[in-house]
């Protein structure tokens, strides 16, 4: 059996796909499998993907109609082999240590989660995202007491790592919670799996190593505003508080983090200059479960912009909490210029 089953989403990133790749296949650690899924991608990866694949026997190919980010893991997953399931977007590139290192945390602990830090790479700048817990392997006693009370969101802003990708997850463990994951939802897709796999888990290996490397694209799906996205936090909540009995303060830190996430939505229409989205935005933050997540999340030491928008939304006041942030926005790239 293969060690790891690297699972790559593929759409519409021709220009990056080679060195994504590339940095899989040069990895320090051999026993793996590389599945390469081709979500209907318009451009020339389908191409790409299958050129691959003729040179690699390590590499196998699914091409399947456009569905979406969480169809295309799902059918990864449906085929990996591999007692461990790594994922890797398209657009983004790995340490070539990164496999050996899972390997050696894997040895040391036998842990289900092997988490490793990545690194935020910016057009001007690179910047490592830092662990919110510190290093070392944690055990379901451990995990009950030290991550779930924080893992989702604090009332400073803290949480574990939300990415699906830097981790190596068993695959008897994330197999069904993965395929369980609504396929409408597109924003906070990664935490509808990784919540309910890290109370599934009974141990979590956390590395400050960076071998992970996030490429920051203003154009890709999840930093482009689309109002249906509230919609989808709707989907989002209704699976997560599925999971509220598990631990005894992941209601409230679920209030929190839907707040946030209206929040930063709403950054985002303010940024785009969305105006006429406005009226869209409110009917869905009025709608059950948003507005009680709203109304019932308590945060602490946050800054005064976000403070203020928090005030807002809680009094529907959305409209006017728009064009708060809008300001914001013109204000700091006035600023800057």
């Amino acid at each position: 059996m293969k060690t790891f089953s690297v699972i790559v989403p593929i759409y519409g990133i021709e220009a990056y796909l080679c060195q994504c790749v590339d940095s899989l296949l040069e990895q320090s650690y051999e026993n793996f499998e590389l599945i390469l899924v081709d979500d209907g991608s318009p451009d020339r990866c389908p191409e790409i993907c299958d050129s691959y694949a003729r040179k690699d026997q390590r590499i196998r190919v699914i091409h399947k109609p456009n569905g979406g980010l969480v169809s295309a893991r799902q059918a990864g997953i449906e085929v990996a082999t591999g007692e461990y399931v790594v994922n890797v977007d398209g657009d983004d590139w790995v340490s070539p240590r990164m496999l050996e290192e899972f390997a050696l945390r894997i040895a040391q602990s036998n842990a289900d989660i092997i988490m490793v830090s990545h690194t935020i790479v910016h057009e001007d700048q690179s910047v490592v995202v830092e662990q919110s817990f510190p290093n070392g392997f944690y055990d379901k006693s451990a995990m009950q007491r030290e991550i779930y009370p924080k893992m989702l969101l604090t009332e400073e802003m803290t949480h574990i790592d939300y990415f699906l990708c830097a981790k190596a997850f068993r695959r008897s463990l994330v197999t069904p919670h993965q395929l369980a994951v609504d396929r409408r939802i597109s924003f906070g897709e990664d935490v509808a799996c990784l919540m309910p796999v890290l109370f599934a888990a009974n141990g979590i290996y956390i590395s400050d190593e960076p071998m992970y490397y996030c490429r920051h694209r203003l154009s890709s799906i999840s930093r482009t505003f689309q109002a249906k996205q509230y919609q989808q936090l709707i989907y989002l909540s209704q699976a997560l508080e599925k999971l509220t009995p598990l631990c005894s303060n992941f209601s409230a830190q679920l209030d929190r983090y839907l707040c946030y996430l209206c929040f930063v939505l709403l950054v985002g229409a303010a940024e785009a200059g969305a105006r006429g989205a406005v009226p869209l935005i409110q009917k869905y933050i009025e709608q059950m479960p948003l507005r009680r997540h709203i109304q019932r999340a308590a945060f602490g030491n946050v800054t005064p912009k976000t403070r203020i928008s928090y005030f807002l939304l809680r009094h529907a006041k959305t409209t006017m909490a728009y064009h708060f942030l809008r300001l914001c926005w013109i204000t700091k790239n006035l600023i800057t210029r």
